[in-house]
């Protein structure tokens, strides 16, 4: 006889209608029996890439089936399951080094982060706590995934809870590693989202730089130079402040809450 995956029986069956004479309709019963089993528990108690990509498709789905409007928010800590499923998931991003993290996982904390803006400062923390000055991969791999965060929450101003000196500090500290390729990796991180801050943080950011100017402008890496260069020309002499006022990355006291 033909054996039948019980994993594939879970996501790809579909409960059919019941025949004439009234049994049961063979895909129905399939999925039935699949539900029923214990393999699916499995797969998704070993917190793998089946579990990831369960907790991110049933993120993206939950706003269509509570019916969210514009403008509404979720309070995702009322659902049922969801704190149980974050709490698994945090576990994974805490015990897992950065750099062996699954595509997967990865998709998965932009997925909760772009419905769930609470979670950012969350994820943000796990990230820096894995950056080091001495270390290239996992910090390469952080900074990578902290920049898609980065990316996912630029339509809108962060939590007014974030804490950007959180951010800030790492990067001060990353920037002057003896590690040329770590430098130049944080370099490039502040060129591409030092505007995304907002202000005072981008001001700030570029402050600390200036003041080390020629500590960065006379580095022996060309490589780190070209990169603080960029920044010099491109984000101080030519920066363009009704660009970027479109969507103020900080929340300042004449802005009321969102």
């Amino acid at each position: 006889s033909h054996e039948v995956d019980p994993w594939a029986d879970l996501w790809q069956m579909q409960p059919g209608p019941s025949q004439s004479n009234g049994s049961v309709h063979p895909r129905a019963f399939a999925h039935e029996r699949a539900l029923e089993g214990k393999y699916w528990r499995g797969r998704l108690r070993k917190r793998g890439h089946c579990f990831f990509l369960l907790l991110e498709h049933w993120v993206r789905h939950v706003p269509a089936m509570v019916g969210v409007q514009p403008g509404e928010t979720i309070d995702w800590k009322s659902l049922p399951g969801f704190p149980q499923l974050i709490k698994a998931f945090l576990l994974e991003t805490k015990q897992r080094p950065v750099h062996v993290w699954p595509e997967s996982m990865r998709s998965c904390v932009c997925a909760l982060v772009q419905h769930n803006r609470q979670l950012t400062q969350v994820f943000a923390r796990i990230l820096l706590a894995r950056i080091s000055a001495n270390h290239l991969r996992p910090t390469v791999a952080a900074l990578k995934q902290l920049a898609q965060l980065m990316d996912v929450t630029a339509d809108e101003p962060l939590p007014l809870t974030f804490d950007f000196e959180l951010l800030l500090q790492p990067l001060r500290q990353t920037v002057r590693s003896q590690h040329f390729k770590v430098g130049a990796c944080a370099l490039i991180f502040v060129y591409n989202h030092v505007d995304k801050l907002g202000e005072p943080s981008r001001l700030e950011m570029l402050q600390w730089l200036h003041s080390r100017f020629a500590w960065f402008g006379l580095h022996w890496s060309r490589v780190v130079r070209s990169i603080f260069l960029h920044i010099v020309v491109m984000k101080v002499l030519h920066h363009d402040p009704q660009a970027l006022s479109a969507v103020p990355r900080r929340h300042t006291p004449d802005i009321g809450l969102q």
